[in-house]
């Protein structure tokens, strides 16, 4: 392993020291054509751990959002081999398929649908917004960094565009993975290396849908903040 990722902070928890390279995005998520020059980052074995956990769970599932011709031949020649090992992530996901009616535009069709356990996929993206912040501009986001996760309907992705991204396009960092498995962007603020905006996109975009339903319920990207956690306001002292 490059000495670039053994004893440096660890990416993902700002505190421990690493112990080999991650990569950022596991490579499970990709064609095995399509798995040159994936980001990587200094991990520890305890958040290599974690994350591997996390990623066994997200690689198994992710690919059902076929948008995307990666995802479809994935899910046709990797997934059955995973969700062979994984008997209880198997019987979940066929005990939960049902077929719904949705709507993208103007236009209703019927879609096939799993449960999908969103905490355990947010986890993995607040890590993975960790990693790229090492990547990008190669800052450790410190341990209490706050890295919040958000989920882009049409309305929240305009907005990102709109105001976000587009003014300040010189900065903007866009990476596409894997024949546009992955695209990302991100942005960090030039007056706090803790700050930074990310927008994420699998597949083409996945289709994450609320249970209540309807067309502001469906989200395709993925949007994290990360931002240095705020001091507690200090009271005053008496006289």
């Amino acid at each position: 392993m490059s000495k670039k990722y053994k004893g440096k902070t660890c990416a993902y928890c700002g505190d421990a020291v690493s112990d080999t390279a991650d990569h950022v995005f596991a490579r499970e998520f990709f064609l095995e054509s399509d798995r040159d020059q994936l980001p990587k980052a200094p991990a520890c074995e305890s958040c290599n751990r974690r994350k591997a956990d996390l990623e066994h769970y997200a690689t198994a599932l992710l690919p059902f959002g076929d948008r995307h011709a990666a995802a479809a031949s994935n899910l046709t020649t990797m997934v059955p081999k995973r969700l062979q090992k994984n008997a209880p992530l198997r019987r979940e996901i066929a005990e939960g398929m049902r077929q719904v009616m949705t709507r993208e535009g103007a236009s209703r069709s019927p879609s096939l649908v799993i449960p999908v356990d969103t905490a355990r996929i947010a986890d993995l993206f607040r890590l993975i917004a960790r990693g790229l912040v090492w990547c990008e501009f190669k800052t450790v986001l410190a341990s209490d960094t706050v890295v919040e996760l958000t989920w882009l309907n049409a309305a929240l992705a305009r907005h990102f565009e709109d105001e976000i991204f587009a003014p300040h396009g010189d900065y903007v960092v866009t990476r596409r993975l894997g024949n546009d498995t992955v695209v990302y962007q991100g942005l960090q603020t030039s007056d706090c290396d803790q700050a930074s905006v990310w927008r994420i996109a699998m597949y083409g975009g996945l289709w994450f849908a609320a249970e209540a339903g309807g067309p502001d319920a469906i989200a395709s990207t993925i949007g994290v903040f990360t931002r240095p956690r705020l001091a507690p306001r200090a009271e005053p002292s008496g006289t």
